[in-house]
Protein backbone atom coordinates (compact mmCIF):
# COMPACT_ATOMS: atom_id res chain seq x y z
CA UNK A 1 0.00 0.00 0.00
CA UNK A 2 1.53 3.30 -0.78
CA UNK A 3 0.35 7.18 -1.34
CA UNK A 4 1.31 7.22 -4.45
CA UNK A 5 -2.19 8.05 -5.65
CA UNK A 6 -3.37 11.63 -5.41
CA UNK A 7 -7.05 11.60 -5.50
CA UNK A 8 -9.28 8.39 -4.71
CA UNK A 9 -10.29 8.64 -8.51
CA UNK A 10 -6.32 7.50 -9.81
CA UNK A 11 -6.77 4.47 -7.60
CA UNK A 12 -7.29 1.56 -9.80
CA UNK A 13 -10.65 -0.52 -9.75
CA UNK A 14 -8.33 -3.64 -9.48
CA UNK A 15 -6.42 -2.64 -6.83
CA UNK A 16 -9.66 -1.44 -4.84
CA UNK A 17 -11.29 -4.53 -5.35
CA UNK A 18 -8.08 -6.63 -4.52
CA UNK A 19 -8.50 -4.34 -0.74
CA UNK A 20 -11.95 -4.78 -0.45
CA UNK A 21 -11.65 -8.59 -0.33
CA UNK A 22 -8.99 -8.29 1.91
CA UNK A 23 -11.21 -6.53 4.65
CA UNK A 24 -14.16 -8.92 3.56
CA UNK A 25 -11.65 -12.06 4.30
CA UNK A 26 -10.49 -10.15 7.09
CA UNK A 27 -14.17 -9.64 8.66
CA UNK A 28 -15.50 -13.04 7.63
CA UNK A 29 -12.45 -14.75 9.15
CA UNK A 30 -13.09 -12.80 12.72
CA UNK A 31 -8.90 -11.85 12.41
CA UNK A 32 -10.21 -7.80 12.37
CA UNK A 33 -7.71 -5.91 14.34
CA UNK A 34 -7.75 -2.08 14.63
CA UNK A 35 -4.29 -1.90 12.41
CA UNK A 36 -6.51 -3.63 9.53
CA UNK A 37 -9.13 -0.15 9.97
CA UNK A 38 -6.87 2.41 10.97
CA UNK A 39 -6.62 5.41 9.04
CA UNK A 40 -2.85 6.65 8.59
CA UNK A 41 -1.09 10.16 7.96
CA UNK A 42 -0.69 10.80 5.36
CA UNK A 43 -3.58 8.67 3.73
CA UNK A 44 -3.20 6.02 1.58
CA UNK A 45 -6.38 5.97 -0.95
CA UNK A 46 -5.63 2.75 -1.71
CA UNK A 47 -5.27 1.21 1.49
CA UNK A 48 -7.30 3.15 4.53
CA UNK A 49 -10.26 1.24 4.47
CA UNK A 50 -12.52 3.92 4.93
CA UNK A 51 -11.81 5.80 2.22
CA UNK A 52 -11.49 2.30 -0.37
CA UNK A 53 -14.90 1.35 0.58
CA UNK A 54 -16.15 5.18 -0.12
CA UNK A 55 -14.23 5.26 -3.03
CA UNK A 56 -15.56 1.94 -4.30
CA UNK A 57 -19.38 2.62 -3.28
CA UNK A 58 -19.07 5.85 -5.36
CA UNK A 59 -17.79 3.69 -8.31
CA UNK A 60 -20.25 1.77 -7.89
CA UNK A 61 -23.23 4.20 -7.98
CA UNK A 62 -21.71 6.11 -10.59
CA UNK A 63 -21.59 2.49 -13.16
CA UNK A 64 -25.37 2.31 -11.87
CA UNK A 65 -26.59 5.75 -13.53
CA UNK A 66 -24.36 4.84 -16.38
CA UNK A 67 -26.27 1.98 -16.96
CA UNK A 68 -29.64 3.41 -16.74
CA UNK A 69 -28.74 6.29 -18.85
CA UNK A 70 -27.83 4.12 -21.25
CA UNK A 71 -30.47 1.69 -21.25
CA UNK A 72 -32.92 4.86 -21.35
CA UNK A 73 -31.32 6.05 -24.33
CA UNK A 74 -31.51 2.20 -26.23
CA UNK A 75 -34.77 1.25 -25.02
CA UNK A 76 -37.16 4.07 -25.98
CA UNK A 77 -38.67 1.53 -28.29
CA UNK A 78 -39.37 -2.02 -28.78
CA UNK A 79 -41.41 -4.38 -30.83
CA UNK A 80 -43.48 -6.92 -28.82
CA UNK A 81 -45.08 -9.96 -30.73
CA UNK A 82 -47.55 -12.34 -29.56
CA UNK A 83 -47.10 -15.39 -32.16
CA UNK A 84 -50.41 -17.49 -30.33
CA UNK A 85 -53.49 -15.41 -29.48
CA UNK A 86 -54.05 -16.27 -26.79
CA UNK A 87 -50.80 -16.70 -25.51
CA UNK A 88 -49.16 -17.99 -22.14
CA UNK A 89 -47.02 -15.92 -21.01
CA UNK A 90 -45.61 -12.67 -21.95
CA UNK A 91 -45.03 -11.52 -25.42
CA UNK A 92 -41.34 -11.47 -27.06
CA UNK A 93 -39.71 -7.89 -27.27
CA UNK A 94 -37.09 -6.71 -29.25
CA UNK A 95 -35.83 -2.98 -28.80
CA UNK A 96 -35.39 -0.51 -31.75
CA UNK A 97 -33.69 2.30 -32.30
CA UNK A 98 -36.70 3.68 -34.89
CA UNK A 99 -39.88 3.96 -36.11
CA UNK A 100 -38.57 2.36 -39.84
CA UNK A 101 -36.25 -0.34 -38.06
CA UNK A 102 -39.62 -0.94 -36.16
CA UNK A 103 -41.33 -1.29 -38.99
CA UNK A 104 -38.84 -3.31 -40.66
CA UNK A 105 -39.08 -5.86 -37.81
CA UNK A 106 -42.91 -6.07 -37.57
CA UNK A 107 -42.86 -6.54 -41.65
CA UNK A 108 -40.26 -9.29 -41.24
CA UNK A 109 -42.34 -10.82 -37.69
CA UNK A 110 -45.57 -11.30 -40.52
CA UNK A 111 -43.71 -12.36 -43.28
CA UNK A 112 -42.29 -15.48 -41.32
CA UNK A 113 -45.45 -16.12 -39.51
CA UNK A 114 -46.69 -15.95 -43.49
CA UNK A 115 -44.33 -18.43 -44.12
CA UNK A 116 -44.96 -20.44 -41.42
CA UNK A 117 -48.92 -20.87 -42.73
CA UNK A 118 -48.03 -21.09 -46.43
CA UNK A 119 -45.77 -24.05 -45.87
CA UNK A 120 -47.95 -26.21 -43.20
CA UNK A 121 -45.19 -25.29 -40.40
CA UNK A 122 -47.83 -23.87 -38.21
CA UNK A 123 -51.80 -25.25 -39.57
CA UNK A 124 -53.37 -21.96 -38.45
CA UNK A 125 -52.60 -19.30 -36.01
CA UNK A 126 -53.66 -15.46 -34.65
CA UNK A 127 -50.65 -13.04 -33.97
CA UNK A 128 -50.54 -9.95 -32.27
CA UNK A 129 -47.67 -7.38 -33.07
CA UNK A 130 -46.96 -3.87 -31.98
CA UNK A 131 -44.85 -1.23 -30.88
CA UNK A 132 -44.23 0.18 -27.32
CA UNK A 133 -42.52 3.39 -26.29
CA UNK A 134 -41.11 4.43 -23.13
CA UNK A 135 -42.56 7.59 -21.05
CA UNK A 136 -42.21 8.44 -18.14
CA UNK A 137 -40.52 4.74 -17.27
CA UNK A 138 -43.37 2.80 -18.09
CA UNK A 139 -43.89 0.93 -21.29
CA UNK A 140 -47.28 2.34 -23.65
CA UNK A 141 -48.25 2.13 -27.36
CA UNK A 142 -46.63 3.65 -29.58
CA UNK A 143 -47.74 6.88 -31.55
CA UNK A 144 -47.46 10.19 -32.45
CA UNK A 145 -49.08 13.76 -33.41
CA UNK A 146 -49.16 12.10 -37.20
CA UNK A 147 -50.02 8.07 -36.89
CA UNK A 148 -52.05 6.48 -34.30
CA UNK A 149 -50.30 3.84 -34.29
CA UNK A 150 -47.62 1.79 -35.49
CA UNK A 151 -49.71 -0.13 -38.48
CA UNK A 152 -50.95 3.06 -39.67
CA UNK A 153 -47.59 4.58 -39.98
CA UNK A 154 -46.84 1.24 -41.75
CA UNK A 155 -49.69 1.54 -44.36
CA UNK A 156 -49.00 5.30 -44.85
CA UNK A 157 -45.26 4.45 -45.93
CA UNK A 158 -46.53 1.65 -48.21
CA UNK A 159 -48.62 4.32 -50.37
CA UNK A 160 -45.42 6.67 -50.71
CA UNK A 161 -43.42 6.37 -54.21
Amino acid sequence: MSSQYKTSLDVPTLVLSERLKELAKLVADGQVNHRDFSMRIPAELDRDADLVMNEAANRLIRQEKQIEISQSKQQTLRVWHVPQVPAEGDPFYVSVSSIDEAAKVISMIAQYDLYQYENSIKPDYANATGLQMLEDGEWCEWSDDTWSDIEEYMQNQDDQP
